[in-house]
């Protein structure tokens, strides 16, 4: 810590005579004495006050220890006003104000964080402290970066990023620098969890901030690619109704957006339009819409991956592998029968 001093114009007095010149008029300066870091013109708190009584014709310094303690005081009173203290802990003030900001901004992260795990979207990013999850990790192999692939139902798909940080703080370096927009990130394998093993991982500090990128971007950073939509004359069944559907389902500030969106996609399904086709299906797994809704949820995921779409593919499985009346291995015969190349990791 350094030192300085701040100077304080106290006026005049006429109470006290010059043992050199004899003359009664003398200036009046305050000095407080402060300790600061770095930057003198930032106070953190004062250490010492001082009054400088000066003859105004021929400058001799008066002795404080010569004057009456009474006159003095006043002397003292009339220099110093509150005001000149207050302003000497400004450093510190300055540390309240930033530790009050980083408090608040901590509060909104930890808020926005469990709005987003309780209800995740498609390209939502975690924050993960991978040693929660295993423990055949190096010693470097501390942190990673994962973003939900897809969401089916109740379970939210993740893929973890190829590369593991040894700090935290190197998380949001990664996403700064855009290496989670390269197209080789993220690893291809998909790990399921249920919804509450999500809120479960966010609670035991697996996941230690859950993200929602705005206009696909973290940051200031690009961490989605924009997806160039095609155009042209080609008419296709079923996607004006699909296109119709999503915009409902967007318009959340309508009455009866959801049911508006359902019948578009219905429309959409029942045209062959395999889009439509998974967002109905989608729709029925939320059980809003009537009972068998996971039985009907099946139905036209398995008509749209009758198409070759991927998606619908891998939504069935993951549908059909925790409903125990679904035949997995059927599933596989059907496609096989109807022609669809795709290929099954075991």
């Amino acid at each position: 810590m350094e030192y300085s001093d701040s100077v304080i114009q106290g006026g005049f007095t006429e109470d006290i005579t010059c043992s050199t010149c004899g003359t009664n008029q003398h200036s009046v300066k305050g000095v407080i004495k402060y300790g600061f870091f770095f930057l003198e013109s930032l106070p953190f708190f004062p250490v010492k006050k001082t009054t400088v009584i000066e003859c105004t014709q021929c400058h001799h310094l008066v002795d404080n220890a010569q004057i009456p303690i009474e006159q003095l005081k006043r002397i003292n009173k009339s220099t110093f006003k509150f005001y000149h203290f207050l302003r000497q802990f400004s450093g510190i003030y300055l540390i309240i104000a930033l530790m009050v900001y980083l408090y608040s901004a901590n509060i909104q992260q930890d808020i926005a964080s469990q709005q987003y795990i309780e209800q995740p979207k498609v390209n939502d990013f975690y924050f993960i402290d991978f040693r929660k999850l295993s423990d055949a990790l190096r010693p470097n192999q501390k942190y990673l970066i994962a973003k939900v692939a897809d969401i089916t139902g109740d379970t939210v798909s993740l893929v973890y990023g190829s590369v593991f940080y040894t700090y935290q703080r190197s998380l949001e370096s990664a996403i700064r620098k855009s290496r989670a927009v390269t197209s080789n990130y993220f690893a291809r394998k998909r790990v399921e969890f249920s919804t509450e093993q999500i809120q479960a991982l966010y609670s035991s500090g697996a996941i230690l901030r859950a993200m929602r990128p705005i206009d696909n971007k973290l940051f200031d950073s690009f961490v989605i690619r924009s997806v160039k939509i095609a155009t042209g004359n080609t008419y296709y069944p079923g996607a004006i109704e699909n296109t119709s559907g999503l915009a409902f389902l967007a318009a959340t500030y309508q009455d009866n957006y959801e049911q508006h969106a359902f019948d578009k996609f219905k429309l959409s399904a029942k045209y062959g339009y395999a889009a439509g086709q998974i967002n109905l299906a989608e729709l029925y797994l939320t059980g809003n819409y009537g009972d068998g809704g996971v039985e009907k949820a099946l139905i036209w995921l398995q008509a749209a991956a009758l198409q070759s779409d991927k998606k619908a593919i891998d939504k069935y499985l993951i549908v059909c592998n925790k409903t125990s009346a679904c035949d997995v291995k059927l599933f596989y015969q059907t496609l096989s029968e109807a022609g669809v190349n795709y290929y099954f990791s075991p």
